[in-house]
C-alpha cells in the first residue's frame, strides 16, 4: 500500500529544474564544476525526456 501511495505522489509531482540540478549534485561522489553540473542536468533532462516526463522542458522552451 505505502508503495503505491508514494508512485501515485511522485506521477503528480512535477519535475522541477531545481530538483534536477539538486540530483545532479548530490549525485556525484565529489564536488563538481560548473560544466560538470551543466553535463550531468544534460544527460538527466534526456532521461526525462525520454520517459516523457516533459513538464519543466516544455516551460524551458
Amino acid at each position: 500500500m505505502a508503495l503505491t501511495r508514494s508512485h501515485r505522489i511522485n506521477q503528480a509531482t512535477p519535475v522541477t529544474v531545481t530538483a534536477v540540478v539538486c540530483l545532479a549534485l548530490l549525485g556525484a561522489d565529489r564536488a563538481l564544476t560548473f560544466d560538470e553540473v551543466l553535463t550531468t542536468v544534460s544527460l538527466l533532462a534526456g532521461y526525462i525526456e525520454a520517459l516523457r516526463w516533459v513538464r519543466w522542458l516544455a516551460a524551458r522552451r
